[in-house]
């Protein structure tokens, strides 16, 4: 979407949707946050860490994964 560079935005795409204070999002309907994990991927990954959120009742796991949204198995 753009970066960050001496303080200043810079956009390189144009969002398809709504986005921050134009979201169809209302933070004051919220009831709770879910509670989310984030797993690191990279080759040789461990599912030990996948296994321990599922175990604690984490309600999603993001995964931050290599190129092209692979899962290494």
């Amino acid at each position: 979407m753009g970066y960050l560079y001496n303080g200043k935005v810079y956009h390189t795409r144009i969002p398809q949707r709504l986005h921050t204070y134009q979201s169809e999002f209302d933070v004051n309907e919220l009831k709770y946050l879910p509670k989310v994990g984030i797993i690191y991927g990279h080759a040789h990954a461990s599912l030990a860490p996948v296994k321990a959120l599922m175990d604690e009742k984490f309600e999603g796991i993001v995964h931050a994964g290599v190129g092209n949204g692979y899962i290494y198995k």
